[in-house]
Formats: structure tokens, sequence, C-alpha cells
């Protein structure tokens, strides 16, 4: 009895040591909240509620700082959030810093809010703002505002705008301000870590002579309402200038690039795209993993890494006005999965491995692979007789579709897997099928070739005659170690 007596007593005892320290961690905090900067248990509490207008410079000279003569402004930051704006939100124009931070920090280590503002010559203007840090935030609310008082003519047309921020999100030519209109700058390069990037529909794109939007982590995309083909509108970008958007493992959306005229330079290591419509001389796309859902291309596409870091993509498109080209060379073993819908001009394509399947191509054809690479394409009805078609592949199935005429010279090269020929009764052409050694002469044997019932011409299988309609022959070569099937199907089974 006397021991478990002792054993309660303990506990009791202990349990009001707990209480009584944690009243005192509490009186502590609450004496730090009302004293911030004051150090209690190696903690402070920080608390901020100040705008400033930056008119001077931060050093010596204090130098007046003239907006309107501004050609470069960059700005670096860390968490704080910045903004472009022409509006009525504030009357001054110039940079704004509206800090409300609050947080605890370790006493120790405690950064205190600053920010430097450095001029070159009248022109280049350089703000660099340090937020506080802490290990607990209530709030980390700090805005950076570049703004331009919608009352009078200042409008940033000649600014080139650079901004630097780890986890902060960046917003240029929103609408979420008081009157806000139009705003203007010649160019902006935009890069942040953690945060978000995002275009307004108060910007005007068309102004730009440069673009670069660089998000790791976060999402990249655009409220502003562009037009594009006949008379439709989607959420994106309309400029006359080259454009670089990048992520590591963010996102990048977007309803519209229309960039006629221009280049558009996709980079993402293994995040996702999904892009609508993108009007461009070429879309360019630098990758490892990710996903990529497109829709149509007015241009060419062109997934050539000269790095050979192209690894395992997943890319759906829809139709491509110009060409497509996937090239990975060396060491990479590269597997991509490619579904396409039409392109319009050529197709090149080097890959270890994975899937290729377009619905319809138009122009030559050159597809290579050393490993096992699954191949289905559909080569369109108005293919020239100069356009060739190549494909090499040793060990993924081959399957080659024609909705029409055969035109010009087809080679289909495997080792161990399927080719499927499949024609309409249009198509017109000879094959001759090799064994795949090196003296390239030897016949593939009879037993390896199989022809639908319905093909009609010289019925012999090595070579075989087809006689469509068409007033075009096309010859075909195949080399294989494996089987090849020559089936008539209708139109329908291949365009659909």
């Amino acid at each position: 009895m006397a021991q478990g007596t002792i054993r309660k007593g303990f506990f009791f005892y202990f349990g009001l040591l707990v209480l009584l320290l944690i009243s005192i961690f509490f009186i502590c905090l609450v004496v730090m909240m009302f004293n911030p900067g004051s150090t209690v248990l190696w903690m402070q509490y920080f608390t901020e509620d100040n705008h400033i207008l930056v008119e001077k410079t931060t050093d010596e000279g204090k130098k007046d700082i003239d907006y309107s003569k501004l050609t470069t402004l960059e700005i670096e930051c860390s968490y704080a959030n910045v903004s472009v704006q022409r509006s009525k939100e504030f009357t001054s124009n110039g940079i704004h810093i509206i800090n409300n931070a609050k947080g605890f920090t370790a006493a120790s280590s405690a950064v205190k809010f600053s920010y430097e503002a450095t001029l070159s010559g009248d022109s280049t203007l350089r703000i660099k703002v340090v937020e506080p840090t802490g290990f607990v935030y209530f709030s980390k609310d700090i805005r950076i505002v570049l703004h331009a008082y919608s009352e009078n003519s200042l409008n940033f047309n000649n600014l080139k705008l650079k901004v630097l921020t780890k986890e902060g999100n960046v917003e240029i030519g929103g609408t979420n301000t008081r009157a806000a209109e139009e705003v203007n700058l010649n160019s902006l390069n935009v890069e942040t870590g953690k945060g978000n990037i995002y275009i307004g529909d108060k910007l005007n794109t068309k102004s730009l002579s440069a673009l670069t939007l660089t998000a790791s982590e976060g999402y990249i995309q655009s409220f502003k309402s562009v037009k594009f083909g006949d008379n439709k509108t989607a959420n994106g970008i309309e400029a006359n200038c080259d454009a670089t958007i990048k992520t590591e493992k963010g996102r990048i959306l977007f309803g519209v690039l229309n960039m006629s005229g221009a280049n558009v330079n996709l980079i993402c290591k293994s995040g996702d795209v999904a892009i609508d419509n993108i009007y461009a001389n070429k879309t360019s796309v630098s990758c490892v993993q990710g996903n990529y859902k497109l829709g149509d291309i007015y241009g060419d596409l062109d997934y050539t890494n000269s790095e050979d870091s192209i690894l395992a993509p997943n890319i759906t498109a829809g139709k491509i006005t110009g060409s497509f080209t996937l090239t990975t060379k060396g060491t990479v073993d590269s597997s991509p999965r490619i579904n396409i819908k039409e392109i319009t001009k050529n197709l090149v394509v080097i890959s270890d491995r994975g899937d290729l399947n377009v619905k319809k191509v138009h122009g030559a054809i050159s597809v290579t692979s050393e490993n096992q690479l699954n191949v289905n394409l559909v080569v369109a009805d108005d293919k020239s007789a100069s356009d060739t078609i190549s494909i090499v592949n040793k060990n993924g199935e081959v399957k080659l579709g024609f909705i029409g005429t055969m035109a010009g010279n087809v080679g289909i090269t495997t080792d161990t897997s399927k080719i499927v020929v499949n024609v309409t009764s249009v198509t017109k052409f000879t094959s001759n099928a090799y064994a795949n050694d090196q003296a390239g002469a030897t016949k593939l044997a009879d037993d390896k070739i199989s022809v639908s019932h319905g093909l009609s011409g010289e019925q012999t299988k090595n070579p075989l005659n087809v006689e469509g309609t068409s007033a075009i022959r096309g010859n075909m070569t195949i080399k294989t170690n494996a089987s090849v099937a020559y089936n008539l199907v209708a139109v329908d089974s291949l365009v659909a």
C-alpha cells in the first residue's frame, strides 16, 4: 500500500511540475508578443506593420529614384510576393514594400527585415529585400509592388524587369487591385523556386521583346484572355518575341501561346505541361521525364536534346502543322510514350524503347531504335513520292498503315519483332522481304509471310505485287528475322 501511495504522489507532483513549466512557457510567449524584439528563453517575437515607398537609394548618397528614367529593374527576395500593376491602389509611383510578417525566431539567428536600393547611373535599379526568418510564422505577408498610378502617364514601356524569389508568388498585370489598367514592360524575366508565376489580364504581352518564366516547383499560368484562330479565346500569352518557360517539377498551364513568327522553348525536368494551342515557328522541348499534354501545334515540335537527357516523357499532341522530331543518342536509355493525332510534315524519332503512335503522317518518316520501340503509324493519302519512309527497329513491333497511295520508297528493318502492313484497296506496291542477315540478299521464307485474302495482284508472297486502284506504284523493302503480315483493311479502321 505504501509503495502505491508513493507512486501516485510522484505522478501528482510530476504533473504539477509539467503544468508549471507549460504555464511559464506561455507567459514568456505573451511577454515576447507584447515586447517584440526582446529575448526570452532564447526566442524572439517579430511583428511588422509598415508600408515603405522606395524613393531614394539606401547607400550613403541617398540618390533620388526617377522611375520614369529606369530601363532595368532587378528585384530579389526570399518569400515576399512580387507584383506589377497600374492602378489606383496607391497614388505614388514606384516600388512599394508592404510588410506584415509575424512569427517567432531563434534569438541567436534572428534576421530582421531590411532592404537595399542601389542605382547604376539613372537607369538601372536593384532592389534586394531581406525578410525576417523564423521557425513559426503567423504571417509571411510581405508584398513588393512595382506600381504606376493610373492617373498619370507612367507605364514602364522601356523597362526590362527581372524578378528573383525563392518561395514567393509573382503576378504581373493582375486585376485584383482598384481600377486596374493595362501595364507595359519591355522585357520580363521571372524566376521563383516554390512560388507560382501568374500572368494577369492587364499585362500587355505584345509589348515584350523577351520573355523568360521559371518556376522550379510552382505553377506557371496565365489569366490573360487571348484571341487566336477563328475568333477563339483562351487564357494565355500573345507576343512577338521568343519565350522560354521552365520548371523542374512544377506545372506549366496555358490555354494558348500565340507567338507567331517567334520560337517557344519549354524546359521541364519531371513536371507537367498542359498547353492547348501553340502558334510558333518552332516549339522546342527539353525534358527528362514528365507529362506533356499538348493540343494543336502550329509549327514544328522538337524534342531533340543535345544533352541526351530524355528518359521517359509522356507526350500527347493534337495536329502538328509542321514536323515532329524526337532524338536521343548516347548512353541514355530513353523510353518515351508518344501519341500524336496528325503530323502534316516530317516525322523523325530516334529512341531506345517506348511507344510511338501517330494516327496520320503526311511527310517523310525516319524512325530508329536499337532496342524495343513499338511503332504504330498511319501514312496519309497525299504523301509525296520524294518523301521516303525508313523504320529501323531491333525488337519492337512495327505497324504501318496506308490510307491511300503508297508513293516512293518504304524501308522497314527489324530483328525479332513482327511487321504488320495495313493497306486499303487504293494502294499499289511491290514488296520484297529479306532475312535480316549480313548478306542482306536472302529471301524471307514464305511461311513467315501472310497475305490478307482480297489483296489483288500476282499472288506470290515474295515479292508481293499488290494492284490497288492507284496510278502510282510504291516500292517496299523489308528486312526481318520475324514475320510479315500484309492486310487489306477499310479506310475507317485507319482513320478512326
